[in-house]
């Protein structure tokens, strides 16, 4: 498969306008800078006083329990769009281009949501009319210009996309929480990215050291950045080892496998597949975040291996191809070989394996695929407008209930227009194949600031620890079934 010849997502424009709205600070600041425009230098400063960080947050006065989330931006700029995730229509970019407060250099732009949204979102700037970089080519010239926005230097906190650049996050009240507070935000060279040594397989065997990177005392949090500045991201001593492999050979292609240190070899484990994991591990530091949740009792200790996705065709070719059978990679090829070498859980429920878009589709289609060597899966935004997992659905003999014993954690963001229709299709399906599914809706859209918070509740459903939050609390806030 190649760029030109592989299906694409359709591209239909939001079912409903954005919910644009005015801001009763910024309603006030701006009819005060038309009556004194003299005072507008003043005026402004007093209003960046007055915001200590963004974006804004206002109670709605005229709806019980919505916001008033005003983003803001400072600089001089011929227009600023705002870019916020699955708020921000491609087919309508008009109500997404913030407003300049007069005489100033401070840009706004209020949406009405409910308390617990989140989402990533960035600026992009245009010094010209003719110079807009979202004017400018292809849809795919389009998407790169989104997806590479700036930051609000006013948010601490930030996650970062899928190709690599930094985006800040909104999280309302009632937000889902990561369990131990904010996600834990590691340096690099505490998370051991882009330090990761080949060859070696010595965690779990007592084997040699050669290829593996020791993350004891994987150190503390940055402070800032959404870390809180307090304990919460400080790691037990000898928190794991992670292991690189490059065996192309035997596996074809990368992988790492984390190792957490409340593991040994007397007993077998749980283990966690993880696809895109060069970006779960590298960019957002999975392992860390994770392991901090199994020292603290609330899901089972268990292996994590991330699954390199070998670049955007190779990605393509393995988890959007109809015809492609990356279950059966996973449940063979893979799977043989860890337990060959690591003490893997002979049980199917203990193999789990977790995926986003079209990795997320990857995992139902091996859960349903490959039921009898991998029974749990976490799928998060799954492509469902791709018709092959329905078609492997309708093939199967539902009344035999050959899906029995199997688990899944499904989510899609109420805010994906395209793919929160569908969920409830496949997951009617599932069901009365025997699966046991956790279907959820959460209020955001296709986005790993939501994704990276909603997987504790995922596996601490999947596989919870002695102290895994009980009752609904423990998931996160949504439509939960």
């Amino acid at each position: 498969m190649t760029a030109s010849t592989r299906p694409t997502p359709p591209k239909l424009p939001r079912p409903q306008r954005a919910p644009l709205a005015t801001s009763p600070t910024l309603a006030a600041m701006h009819q005060r800078l038309l009556e004194r425009p003299q005072l507008a230098s003043q005026l402004q400063a007093q209003l960046w006083q007055q915001v200590t960080s963004t974006p804004l947050l206002e109670a709605d006065p005229t709806q019980e329990g919505k916001y008033l989330v005003t983003f803001l931006w400072r600089g001089a700029a011929h227009s600023v769009l705002l870019f916020v995730n699955r708020l921000t229509d491609e087919k309508n970019l008009a109500d997404s281009y913030m407003r300049r407060l007069p005489g100033t250099d401070t840009w706004y732009l209020t949406y009405r949501m409910d308390g617990d949204w989140r989402a990533s979102y960035c600026f992009l700037l245009a010094p010209a009319a003719a110079q807009a970089p979202w004017l400018q080519g292809s849809q795919v010239r389009l998407r790169q210009a989104l997806d590479g926005g700036l930051p609000d230097p006013h948010n601490p906190v930030t996650c970062t996309n899928r190709r690599g650049f930094v985006q800040s996050v909104v999280s309302l009240p009632l937000a889902p929480a990561w369990p131990l507070g904010e996600w834990p935000v590691f340096s690099d060279a505490a998370a051991g990215a882009g330090r990761f040594d080949g060859g070696g397989l010595g965690a779990g065997r007592g084997d040699a050291d050669a290829g593996s990177l020791d993350v004891a005392a994987a150190g503390r949090l940055d402070a800032g950045a959404g870390a809180g500045g307090g304990d919460v991201g400080r790691l037990d001593a000898d928190a794991g080892r992670l292991d690189a492999v490059a065996d192309v050979e035997t596996l074809g292609r990368q992988i790492w496998v984390y190792t957490p240190a409340l593991i040994s070899r007397s007993q077998s484990w749980p283990v966690l597949l993880v696809l895109d994991g060069e970006v779960w591990l590298k960019r957002h530091h999975l392992h860390l975040a994770l392991v901090q949740l199994m020292q603290a009792g609330l899901i089972a200790p268990a292996y994590m291996v991330f699954i390199d996705s070998g670049g955007t065709e190779q990605r393509w070719q393995e988890l959007g191809d109809s015809e492609s059978d990356f279950g059966g990679y996973l449940s063979g090829q893979l799977l043989n070989w860890l337990k060959a070498h690591y003490a893997i859980s002979p049980n199917p429920a203990d193999r789990v394996v977790i995926g986003q878009s079209l990795g997320a589709l990857t995992v139902l289609r091996t859960l349903v695929g490959y039921p009898q060597l991998i029974g749990s899966g976490i799928s998060q935004s799954a492509s469902l407008w791709q018709e092959v997992l329905f078609s492997e659905l309708n093939a199967l003999d539902a009344t035999a209930m050959p899906l029995a014993g199997t688990r899944a954690w499904i989510e899609v963001g109420s805010q994906e227009w395209i793919l929160a229709p569908l969920q409830p299709k496949a997951v009617r399906q599932l069901r009365q194949a025997g699966m046991q599914v956790k279907d959820m809706v959460y209020n955001g859209g296709h986005d790993y600031a939501c994704w990276r918070i909603n997987l504790a509740s995922a596996l601490m459903h999947l596989l919870p620890g002695p102290n895994a939050l009980p009752g609904p609390d423990a998931y996160p806030a949504g439509n939960i079934a």
